[in-house]
């Protein structure tokens, strides 16, 4: 079995390396390959004293930042490619051993930093046939992550997305979900999320729900317990909405004191740019339509409570805001399954939820059709 501290030198060899790249590369002499070939590309080693600037005209000293620049990328090419060949070799002796789980995944992980997609199934199917499926189900999870990463960022047509979420999700369902397959099933259902379709968002997370239930894995529970949050936050347009918490100056919330209003609920942190961008706007419609019997209800996600103190206070903030510190924050972020913010619910008067994306331009339109035209204040 690899010990700790063997664990802990070859992780901090890969991160060394990672960082000191721009450093070494300066005073790291050529190696030799066995047959006395250079095993990078063919450049002259970089000596201390080269990064003496020498004197000159402003031309001379122009070409000899050029020179100096070109000599020290090359020789941080081959460094990474000694850091490659090195890692996957390390890797490869770890796995051809006896690894535990936690030692195979450290090997898997290295290895997989420097395989391409075709690659890492050949090394799945290598682990599969030597009996560590486990280990074989983090490299499969990690290669469905970077087909969903390409989903998302060479904008794949709507058809072609349904089918890759399908085809993971048929892929969860063939064992029980590991610590490896959470991270792969909240970006499933962030793709499907992309697709602005309501009902196969919600079927798409109902079918990761019971996936995720169905494992033993604290992380993957814990999910489970997340997007059933999710689902309940998807679904609330046309249901009413109750929020629990503790207001700045103490007093438990009373949400009996909003009956009969419209009232936006902004889930918000002041760490938040997007959410920042949004008091604008809000303070402009609270001044508008406040009389006519529009409130907002804060409900902050900030770590501490003095950035918050200070934003309100500077910002001149008219409206309530629930806070707790950590996991004394408001227990409605998670029923709700508010996994990324601004989050914004647009409430009617009857109490029933009309909007879960009440922002921008939406809001003013919708607080138009709500409580009618308005004159804007000077």
């Amino acid at each position: 079995m690899m010990s700790f501290w063997m664990k802990r030198g070859l992780l901090g060899v890969a991160l060394g390396f990672a960082l000191v790249w721009p450093l070494a590369a300066a005073e790291v002499a050529r190696e030799k390959s066995s047959d006395g070939e250079t095993a990078g590309p063919n450049v002259t080693e970089v000596a201390p004293d080269a990064f003496t600037v020498p004197d000159g005209s402003a031309k001379e000293i122009m070409e000899y930042v050029k020179e100096l620049e070109s000599r020290v990328n090359s020789e941080i090419e081959r460094l990474r490619g000694n850091l490659k060949q090195s890692s996957i070799e390390a890797a490869d002796k770890i796995l051809a051993g006896d690894p535990d789980q936690a030692e195979g995944t450290f090997a898997v992980q290295l290895k997989m930093k420097f395989l391409k997609p075709q690659e890492r199934l050949a090394l799945a199917t290598e682990l599969k046939a030597a009996g560590k499926d486990k280990l074989a189900r983090i490299v499969l999870a990690v290669d469905w992550q970077y087909k969903l990463r390409m989903a998302s960022m060479m904008g794949m047509k709507p058809n072609e997305r349904r089918r890759l979420i399908e085809d993971v999700l048929k892929y969860l369902g063939e064992a029980p979900p590991e610590q490896s397959d959470v991270m792969l099933a909240q970006m499933v259902g962030r793709l499907a999320e992309s697709l602005r379709d309501q009902s196969f968002t919600v079927k798409t997370y109902e079918s990761l729900i019971k996936l995720l239930e169905e494992g033993k894995d604290p992380s993957a529970q814990a999910l489970a317990k997340k997007l059933a949050g999710v689902v309940r936050r998807l679904t609330l347009v046309g249901n009413t909405v109750t929020i629990e918490g503790t207001l700045l100056n103490g007093e438990p919330l009373d949400m009996s004191k909003y009956r009969g209003k419209v009232v936006l609920i902004d889930f918000w942190a002041t760490w938040c740019g997007p959410c920042v961008a949004e008091v604008p706007n809000m303070k402009k419609n609270y001044d508008l339509y406040h009389d006519k019997g529009f409130e907002i209800l804060g409900i902050s996600l900030d770590r501490s409570r003095e950035p918050l103190d200070k934003f309100v206070k500077e910002k001149e903030l008219p409206w309530a805001i629930v806070y707790g510190p950590g996991d004394a924050r408001s227990p409605s972020v998670e029923y709700y399954g508010v996994m990324a913010i601004p989050t914004m619910f647009l409430v009617g008067k009857d109490g029933k939820v009309v909007s879960i994306e009440a922002r921008g331009p939406k809001l003013d339109q919708m607080l138009e059709e709500l409580l009618g035209p308005t004159e804007k204040k000077e």
